[in-house]
This record gives C-alpha cells, sequence and structure tokens, in this order.
C-alpha cells in the first residue's frame, strides 16, 4: 500500500495550481511509513489524491512532485518518456542555434524535481540534487541509458544543497567513457572548452547561453570588462562582436588559463599578457587581456 501524505486544511490549493512542492508546514500528518527519497501519494485534508511525489523527510521541502496523474508509475518507463520527451523540445533549439551542448532536463521545469542534466556532445552530466532523485538513481540511469545509447554519463553530483536533502555528495564516472580534460563544444558560432570533471557545476554556465550572444550586439568597438569571467565565453562573444579590447577578471588561474585557451581556439587573440591585480585587501586575480586584430 502506498504511503499517504495528508495536506492541512487548506494547504492544497499550491498543488491545484500545479506548484511541485510540499512544504514541512503543510502536512498534517502521514499514513504510514516511507523511506527517504521514496514515491507517496500526496492527498488533501479529506483524503483526496492530489499528486505523486517523492518523500523528504529532512528537507523542508518535504515532498516533490513526479506526477500529477494517478495511474503513472514512477519508473524506467517514466523517465524515459521524461527524457525523450526534454530531448525532442531541445532539437529544434539546437538545430536553429547551432548548438552541441544544452541543459537537458532542468529540474521541475521538466517534471524531473532534483534532477539537472547538461548534455555536451556525447557526454551527458548528471546532477541528483533532491532525496527522490537520488532513490531513483537506477531507474534515471538505466532511462539514459536506454534513450541515449551512445552516450556516456558523468555524475556531478557534488553540490552543497545535496546536505539539505541528507545527502553526501557524489561525483565520477557512471557509464561509458571518461570525459577528457578539456572538451571542445560549439555555441552560437564560438568554439569552447568544458571542464566536465573539475569545473563549477556541471562544467560550464549554459544557461548563459543567450546573454553570452547578446554581448555581441554592444560590444563593437568597446573596451570590455569581463569581471568573474570563469572561462571566458564572455570574452570569446564579445571579441567575435567587434570589440577592440577585453579584459578577464577571475580568481582562478586555471579558468583564465582556459579563457585564454578559448580566444586562441576561436583565432581572435593577437596578443595576450598575464598580470596580478590587487582587487581588495586579501584578494589577488589574475587577469589575461586579449584584443581583437584589426587588420
Amino acid at each position: 500500500m502506498t504511503v499517504r501524505l495528508i495536506l492541512a486544511k487548506g494547504r492544497e490549493k499550491s498543488l491545484l495550481r500545479r506548484h511541485p512542492w510540499v512544504f514541512s508546514g503543510a502536512v498534517a500528518r502521514m499514513e504510514g511509513k516511507a523511506q527517504s527519497g521514496e514515491t507517496i501519494d500526496v492527498c488533501d485534508s479529506n483524503g483526496k489524491w492530489l499528486a505523486r511525489a517523492a518523500y523528504s523527510p529532512q528537507s523542508q521541502i518535504r515532498a516533490r512532485v513526479w506526477s500529477w496523474q494517478q495511474d503513472e508509475s514512477i519508473d524506467i518507463a517514466f523517465f524515459v518518456r521524461a527524457f525523450e520527451q526534454a530531448q525532442q523540445w531541445r532539437t529544434w533549439l539546437a538545430q536553429r542555434d547551432g548548438l552541441d551542448s544544452y541543459r537537458l532536463i532542468a529540474g521541475e521545469s521538466d517534471g524531473m524535481p532534483g534532477v539537472t542534466i547538461d548534455r555536451f556532445g556525447d557526454f551527458l552530466v548528471l546532477q541528483l540534487l533532491s532525496a527522490g532523485a537520488e532513490y531513483q538513481r537506477p531507474a534515471i540511469i538505466s532511462a539514459l541509458q536506454q534513450s541515449f545509447p551512445t552516450c556516456s554519463i558523468y555524475d556531478r553530483s557534488d553540490v552543497a544543497v545535496r546536505k539539505k536533502e541528507g545527502l553526501e555528495l557524489a561525483q565520477g564516472p557512471v557509464s561509458g567513457e571518461l570525459p577528457p580534460a578539456l572538451l571542445p563544444i560549439t555555441e552560437h558560432g564560438m568554439k569552447l572548452l568544458v571542464d566536465i570533471q573539475g569545473g563549477h557545476k556541471t562544467g560550464y554556465y549554459l544557461d548563459q547561453r543567450d546573454s553570452r550572444l547578446a554581448t555581441r550586439r554592444y560590444a563593437e568597438n568597446a573596451r570590455v570588462l569581463n569581471c568573474f569571467s570563469y572561462t571566458g565565453g564572455f570574452a570569446v562573444s564579445a571579441l567575435l562582436g567587434g570589440c577592440r579590447e577585453v579584459i578577464s577578471v577571475d580568481t582562478s588561474q586555471d579558468a583564465l588559463d582556459v579563457a585564454k585557451q578559448n580566444v586562441e581556439l576561436n583565432s581572435l587573440m593577437c596578443r595576450a599578457r598575464n598580470s596580478c591585480v590587487m582587487m581588495c585587501s586579501n584578494c589577488c586575480v589574475a587577469t589575461v587581456t586579449a584584443a581583437r586584430s584589426l587588420t
């Protein structure tokens, strides 16, 4: 028998509007016992079924909705359907914008609470950030392997938010090949190098793709200061937009080294220099400067 979470009177309104979270203060009682991450039914104060969700006893978000359909099971087939629908939606975007890398699964936006999956070519980078996502790890991985048989999977569930769900951090290869130290990707005509294993988040800030493209509209003949530059995606885009000079500033020398490689990879650097500048009393950062050739 499925465990039921019963809401306090009047606390079902957000679920009726399809908000996928149930906060601890909305819970009246549990009927039965559930493990962390296990699938449960959410019901209103009168016992009316509302949703099927993942239970998280250690989080203030006590349940995250998987499905609004009472007859839908949360199994491998469920995740296969979700992944294939998500890929169908992304395919047109990738073809339109010339992308080989994009966010395949964006958590609740794709009906996958606590699940983030970024696709970099033939590498899928997985982040499971909730108790329910971690509980479904075997089904999620099996569904990915079924939906994307040619792709390798790498786990970057090394995000501190997992601790709020009572989960340990996790990182490492799941299946297929180990990603290279720097994986080349293509974005709006730019060639960029991504560090899947050691880079920020899943290796790159894919969510800033449109902002990087927009930078080109304002960069012509400008001098650009790119603070918190990471690996220089905005710098490359500004140079493609015709800027006279771009200075990238970051606390990580490793990131700046990749930024320089990204500029060179796109044949945009005619000179480069490294220097140290004092930004505050306890923070020394390195800068890499690149100027577009005007010849």
